[in-house]
């Protein structure tokens, strides 16, 4: 009976270890993304409120969109406490996804690249694309 027990145990707290383990807590802090829009007018507000829902529920898409959003619903009255917190978010958001392969989205970095600049009122960075070498024959 015994040996049945210990095996019981040690199967649980593995099963606790690979759920902790394996990205389960890989989350983006918003807590000073809300604060610096508290006080922000709705058409600002909304939008950060849809990005943090996203970003805790880790649809960083969602959230980068609603970001930019933001970005377009008022940049030119963004307090720089505001401005700092977007910086902060999109930040410890390329971290979390580093961090984590599998919540990796190109389609996010496509989008800040457009918000980085329309924090400030500026226009996306352009990148040209490069086409790949011809092979040797």
């Amino acid at each position: 009976m015994k040996p049945n027990r210990l095996l019981s145990g040690l199967l649980c707290i593995t099963l606790l270890g690979l759920t902790w383990g394996c990205g389960g807590g890989a989350s983006v802090d918003t807590d000073p993304l809300e604060s610096a829009f508290a006080s922000a007018p709705p058409e600002v507000k909304g939008p950060v409120d849809q990005a943090v829902t996203a970003l805790n529920n880790r649809d960083f898409v969602t959230g980068a969109n609603a970001l930019l959003a933001a970005t377009k619903a008022g940049y030119r009255d963004f307090t720089e406490p505001q401005k700092a917190a977007l910086y902060d978010i999109v930040e410890r958001t390329q971290i979390v996804m580093v961090e984590n392969p599998e919540l990796y989205s190109g389609e996010v970095e496509d989008v800040f690249r457009v918000l980085v600049p329309a924090i400030e009122g500026k226009a996306p960075m352009t990148v040209p694309r490069m086409d790949p070498p011809e092979p040797n024959p």
